[in-house]
């Protein structure tokens, strides 16, 4: 009986592999130009918080605080890891993501903050 083979990244790069060892890893979502949408901060809330409790500030696109064409929105959220040192974690309380449009202004991570928060980041997407 022949055994199915898959191409996979391996040790050494893209490799043919046996289907049945082959393990798919979920992938961070990023949006063009690898920037950090709210599907990418939904993804890494998967590992505990990053959750949105008071959104910080809402950057305009092409400004000189934000550089890029979209929408940056701030905002305070439950305490996640940033990264590990020898002495332990260092955690973060706060993150940002982009809003390329209204689909991204609706994400459900906004779900969290007040009426008048959303609507701020509502009229973020708009405006581009």
């Amino acid at each position: 009986m022949e055994t199915k083979m898959v191409m996979a990244i391996g040790d050494s790069g893209a490799e043919l592999t046996p289907a049945n060892e082959a393990v798919e890893i979920p992938v961070l979502p990023m949006g063009p130009g690898n920037i950090v949408i709210p599907a990418s901060i939904r993804f890494m809330a998967s590992r505990g918080g990053y959750v949105p409790t008071k959104l910080r500030r809402v950057l305009r696109p092409n400004t000189r605080l934000n550089k890029s064409e979209f929408a940056r929105i701030e905002f305070d959220c439950t305490p996640f890891v940033r990264y590990e040192t020898d002495a332990g974690p260092v955690m973060g309380d706060w993150t940002s993501c982009f809003i390329r449009d209204r689909v991204d202004a609706e994400d459900r991570l906004f779900a969290g903050l007040s009426g008048e928060e959303r609507d701020r980041i509502f009229e973020a997407a708009a405006e581009q």
